[in-house]
């Protein structure tokens, strides 16, 4: 039987959680908008309306010492810190900010609840609640500890109904059924050049072709100028396939189409390299296709995989759609956000 994720999602909001819900919340921004998008995601879902950003730097160290930056002072390496007294929430993703987290969390106690996202940085107990993926194997046994399943993100079931209804008369020309295409970018863990660019492109027209499918694009900083040139080339210069094309860097279409991609797409085609990408794709509720996943990624990125595919909210990449989509979106976030609110509760 079908699960009506919009309808378990307004559930879970409005039962026993919303005894806490939060008003207000920090979110550390260390420049890297993976972790700013996962903790905003379990702000948003807590309930505040606002959350604030709080910038978070490393100072420049000499060359030498940059190793030092785990080891050295908190005031000694990040140039920006609060000065002011924080809101009873404060959430942050990645080892940087578990260092602020820890520091917050020493210089104000109990008066601040401290939320951590990915494997931190010192004691697993120094934080109030730390969030692990469960690739990244996180140790058993701790209360403070909430596993999911893949990325926390910011898609909701409200979002994606109103972008959808922003962006449908613009995305018209793409008749249904409709593939959104996520692209990434090279990393450490896998090359993305012009090569794989190409490959992807026929890949996907040949499978949008035989199927009927009409194609959304969208590429991120992180693909790269020279990349993004040839894909945006590729799919608009065929006739085939009726095409939309996004970009972030395009000054003439500034306004991100994103998660009216996720809600209007019948599928979506995601680079091997990207666990948010990917997660959010499944959070959506789409079926979703990874292409490239590559033998160099590390262990737990296969792992990662490996679980998607077992619970039937992705496959790898083989030319062929048709995926059933799952009887319910992934659900990290809002589970994240009802662990934190059991732990508030706890705290008194």
């Amino acid at each position: 039987m079908a699960v009506d994720v919009d309808a378990v999602e307004k559930a879970l909001m409005r039962g026993r959680t919303a005894a806490a819900n939060v008003d207000e919340a920090w979110v550390l921004d260390d420049g890297r908008a993976g972790h700013v998008n996962q903790a905003l995601g379990i702000a948003e879902a807590l309930g505040v309306k606002d959350p604030e950003l709080r910038r978070v730097r490393l100072r420049k160290l000499p060359w030498g010492l940059r190793w030092l930056w785990g080891f050295l002072p908190v005031e000694t390496v990040f140039d920006t810190l609060p000065k002011d007294v924080p809101p009873t929430v404060v959430l942050g993703a990645g080892s940087r900010n578990s260092r602020v987290l820890r520091w917050l969390k020493c210089k104000y106690g109990k008066k601040v609840f401290t939320v951590q996202v990915l494997k931190p940085r010192g004691p697993w107990d120094a934080f109030d609640v730390v969030v692990m993926p469960q690739h990244d194997r996180p140790p058993a046994g701790r209360k403070n500890i909430c596993v999911t399943t893949g990325a926390l993100g910011r898609v909701t079931a409200a979002r994606l109904a109103a972008e959808a209804d922003r962006w449908e008369r613009r995305l018209q020309h793409c008749k249904l059924p409709r593939l959104a295409v996520m692209v990434g970018g090279a990393s450490r863990h896998g090359r993305f050049g012009v090569e794989e660019a190409r490959a992807l492109v026929e890949d996907v027209l040949q499978a949008a072709k035989a199927n009927g499918y009409s194609v959304m694009v969208s590429t991120s900083r992180r693909t790269g100028t020279k990349v993004t040139k040839v894909l945006r080339k590729a799919f608009e210069g065929q006739k085939d396939v009726p095409v939309a094309f996004w970009q972030p860097d395009d000054p003439e279409a500034r306004d991100n189409p994103y998660f009216a991609y996720l809600a209007l797409a019948q599928g979506v085609v995601v680079t091997g390299e990207s666990v948010s990408m990917i997660s959010e794709a499944a959070t959506a509720g789409k079926p979703v296709y990874v292409w490239g996943a590559s033998r160099r990624m590390p262990r737990k990125f296969g792992r990662f995989l490996e679980l998607m595919v077992k619970q039937g909210r992705a496959k790898l990449w083989d030319g062929r759609l048709g995926m059933r989509a799952p009887a319910a979106g992934l659900m990290d976030t809002l589970l994240v956000a009802g662990f934190v609110k059991a732990r508030l509760r706890q705290r008194g």
